[in-house]
C-alpha cells in the first residue's frame, strides 16, 4: 500500500472502498492517510507520536524521543539573556512608524491578505499582511545611509537596551530585515557598523544572528552603548517573537510536544487508546485545525465576509504617502502592551 511513506494506487483503492463501505468522505479519509504516512517521519508534527506508534514503533520509545525535545526545549534559553520577549502575555514596551503592527497573545487570530491565517501558539509582534502595501510617494525623499529596503510608515522598534554579550538573537517567523541602531548612530555606509544590518528570506520559525562584538558593555550599570532593534516585514506573514542576547545560538523553546500527547504515550496501552486521547484533546488545538482544512473542513461562512469587509474598507486608504526623513524619537509613540 506504501512506498516510502506515500501512498501508492492499490492503497487509494483500498482506502477508497473502506471509505464506501463505512459511508465515510473518501477524500477525506485519503487526506488523513497521507498526513499519517508524513507524521510519522516528522516530530514536529502535531500527529507524530500517534502515527509513529501506529506504525509499529513502541510507545515507550516514542515518549522517551518526546520526553528528550521537551527537556532540550525547556533548555534552549538557558545559556542567554532575554532582552525582549512578546511570546509572553503582560507589558512589553516597543514603538512603531505607522500602523502595520500589533502585539498579539497566544490564541488571538493571525489574520492575512486573503482571510484567517491561523491563532497564534505563543504571542507575537507581528505585521499585518493588510497594511503592508504601504509605501512612499515617487520621487520622496529616503534616509540615505543603511537600508536597502523601506522601513518609513512600515516598521517596528523594540525598546532601548545595553549589550553585555557579543551576539544579538532575534526570534522571528517570516522574511524581513533588522536594523540595531546604536547610540542613534543610522548612517553606516561605511563597514564600521555593518553587522547592525541583516535582512533574511527565510520564512520558517528562525534565530537571527548579529554579531555586536563592538558595542558589549561589561558593567551593565554603566552602558558604553545604547541600542534598539528596528524590524521591517518583507513576508505577509512577520512575526518578531523574542530578543536575546548570548555567546553562542540559542535552541527553539517552542520545540515541545503538547502536554497531552506525552501523557497519551505514558498511558497508551494500544494506538486506539492514544488515539481517544488525541480526539479529548483535537479541539484545544484551534491553531492546527485552521491549518488543516483538508483535514478538518473550511473554516465557517463568517470569516470569508470578514475578509471581504476588511478588504473593502483597506481598497479605500491611499497607499503613498510623502515622506521625509525625521527625528523619530520627537514624535514616537510608545506601546506598552
Amino acid at each position: 500500500m506504501f512506498t516510502d511513506g506515500e501512498m501508492t494506487s492499490p492503497g487509494r483503492e483500498k482506502i477508497a472502498a473502506i471509505a464506501e463501505a463505512r459511508k465515510l468522505d473518501g477524500k477525506r479519509l485519503t487526506a488523513w492517510v497521507e498526513h499519517l504516512l508524513r507524521a510519522a517521519t516528522n516530530p514536529q508534527e502535531l500527529f507524530h507520536g500517534y502515527a509513529a506508534v501506529a506504525k509499529g514503533e513502541p510507545a515507550a520509545a516514542v515518549l522517551a524521543r518526546e520526553r528528550a525535545r521537551d527537556e532540550k526545549s525547556a533548555r534552549a534559553l538557558e545559556s542567554v539573556d532575554v532582552l525582549v520577549d512578546f511570546t509572553k502575555p503582560g507589558a512589553a514596551e516597543w514603538t512603531q512608524d505607522g500602523v502595520v503592527w500589533s502585539r498579539l497573545n497566544a490564541g488571538d487570530a493571525a489574520w492575512g491578505a486573503d482571510g484567517l491565517d491561523g491563532l497564534l501558539s505563543v504571542g507575537a509582534l507581528r505585521a499585518a499582511p493588510l497594511w503592508q502595501f504601504l509605501r512612499p510617494a515617487p520621487k520622496a525623499q529616503a534616509e540615505a545611509s543603511h537600508q536597502p529596503w523601506v522601513s518609513a510608515g512600515r516598521m517596528a522598534r523594540t525598546a532601548t537596551f545595553a549589550l553585555t554579550k557579543p551576539n544579538l538573537y532575534t526570534l522571528v517567523r517570516g522574511a524581513g530585515h533588522a536594523f540595531v541602531e546604536m547610540d542613534a548612530h543610522r548612517q553606516i555606509n561605511g563597514p564600521l557598523h555593518a553587522s547592525t544590518i541583516a535582512s533574511w528570506k527565510e520564512t520558517n520559525l528562525h534565530w537571527v544572528a548579529q554579531s555586536m562584538r563592538h558595542y558589549v558593555s561589561p558593567d551593565p550599570s554603566k552602558p558604553l552603548h545604547r541600542a534598539h532593534v528596528e524590524f521591517t516585514a518583507e513576508s505577509p506573514d512577520f512575526e518578531v517573537l523574542m530578543v536575546v542576547q548570548g555567546d553562542a545560538p540559542p535552541g527553539n523553546p517552542f520545540d515541545r510536544a503538547p502536554r497531552f500527547v506525552l501523557e497519551g504515550l505514558k498511558d497508551a496501552a494500544s494506538p486506539r487508546a492514544l488515539a481517544e486521547a488525541y480526539e479529548q484533546n483535537i479541539g484545544a488545538c484551534g491553531n492546527w485545525l485552521l491549518q488543516h482544512p483538508a483535514l478538518t473542513g473550511a473554516v465557517a461562512a463568517e470569516v470569508a465576509d470578514y475578509t471581504a469587509a476588511r478588504a473593502k474598507i483597506a481598497s479605500t486608504v491611499k497607499a503613498e504617502s510623502r515622506i521625509a526623513p525625521a527625528i523619530l524619537a520627537a514624535r514616537r509613540r510608545t506601546n506598552i502592551c
